[in-house]
């Protein structure tokens, strides 16, 4: 539940939010966690609202409660200014210093106040991560798949679910505005972890500070091939969010009814965002070729990247299609094992090493294959499949 003041000037809201373990279906379990690791962000600097819960008498939390007096961003109503981008950055850079991996930046975990202050919630599905010289990720639940140089940055799930998809809504004339100023905080927050790297341990010479280094030189006055390159690659995430949602709403996330239409049509979203993916991997390529020497070397590391996502995208895309066809869980049966293997054989033709147009190529076959077995099943067996779920329903009562 929300409540809100209604009719206010922007940025001047105060919001109690209350989460109910059995409405939302979240689980004591989480909302301890949620509470511990709120706690655990707070001591290390990250602003964070002012939580209250309701506990039993064994003094696990039954019912979280956090009032803030911010209010959630929007490019219209609630536009973010540049002392929020500073604010913002702050708090990514302590979560990322106190090793906490949020996982859960969306829109609706972010809160602006009038002031240019920000807040963030719902760490209940966070996880504590360190990273060592030698490149290994130590409590790590699986979620952070990024080449071996990297360090985990909570930026990169704030572009993929919240930057992304309110950059999509500006105006064309806003964007490159935004985008400078956000590229320019950018900068800062990566000089900021070159530093704590190599307070770690780390060496100026290794790839993992060189690769913040770099993008805190290249962010620090962003040429246009830098901003027009933030700009498409903010565009590419906000469309694998989008992507992602109509899998996970599909999938029953948050309180959502199974649909299994919705995690048929993910699958021609995911394979969408692998064509996407190659378009921003040969922009990337052209730009690796700069006369310029540091963004040049900035694009390279950014071609290791894509070639990791494009890889993560492909497994998962094949995984949650290959589910879909016997998911004995919420009896969701696409079709056979004979259209089932035919699915892999045409999936497994997908080749990076192809050029590009003939890659499309075979992700269109595939689309257009699985699209088919989607709108059979819609024909023949979408009845069969409600009315078993209303059986499922009347069992529970």
């Amino acid at each position: 539940m929300k409540i809100s003041n209604i009719g206010i000037e922007a940025f001047k809201g105060k919001y109690v939010y209350l989460a109910p373990s059995k409405k939302l279906g979240i689980d004591t379990e989480l909302l301890n966690k949620e509470n511990t690791q709120a706690k655990r962000a707070a001591k290390f600097g990250v602003d964070v609202p002012v939580y209250q819960d309701a506990r039993d008498n064994e003094g696990n939390v039954l019912r979280t409660q956090y009032e803030t007096i911010g209010d959630p961003a929007d490019p219209k109503n609630n536009p973010i200014s540049k002392k929020h981008l500073k604010n913002l950055f702050k708090n990514l850079y302590y979560l990322d210093k106190a090793g906490i991996y949020h996982n859960d930046l969306g829109p609706s975990h972010i809160f602006f106040s009038e002031n240019g202050g920000v807040e963030i919630d719902c760490f209940r599905y966070s996880f504590n991560f360190t990273k060592k010289t030698n490149g290994k990720l130590t409590g790590n639940n699986g979620s952070i798949r990024i080449p071996d140089f990297i360090m985990p940055s909570n930026k990169n799930i704030l572009e993929e679910q919240f930057i992304g998809n309110y950059v999509s809504k500006m105006a064309n004339n806003e964007k490159d505005i935004f985008i400078k100023n956000y590229l320019r905080e950018c900068s800062h927050y990566h000089q900021k972890r070159a530093d704590m790297l190599t307070d770690r341990g780390f060496l100026p010479s290794d790839k993992t500070v060189k690769y913040e280094t770099l993008q805190g030189t290249v962010f620090q006055n962003p040429s246009r091939d830098i901003i027009k390159y933030t700009e498409e690659k903010l565009n590419f995430l906000a469309g694998k969010r989008a992507a992602f949602t109509e899998w996970d709403e599909g999938n029953g996330a948050c309180g959502h009814p199974v649909d299994p239409m919705m995690r048929f049509n993910a699958i021609g979203m995911h394979l969408d965002c692998i064509m996407a993916t190659l378009d921003l991997r040969n922009k990337t390529a052209d730009l690796a070729q700069s006369v310029d020497s540091k963004e040049k070397e900035y694009f390279e590391f950014e071609l290791e990247n894509i070639n990791m996502l494009l890889k993560n995208l492909y497994d998962d895309t094949k995984g949650m299609g290959e589910w879909n066809f016997k998911d004995n869980i919420n009896d969701i049966y696409l079709a056979g094992e004979e259209e089932l293997q035919t699915f892999l054989d045409l999936y497994s033709e997908i080749n990076f090493d192809k050029p590009t147009w003939q890659t499309k190529e075979d992700i269109e076959i595939v689309k257009k294959y699985y699209a088919n077995l989607a709108y059979d099943w819609n024909i023949f067996c979408e009845s069969d499949w409600e009315e078993m779920q209303e059986e499922k329903q009347k069992e529970k009562f």
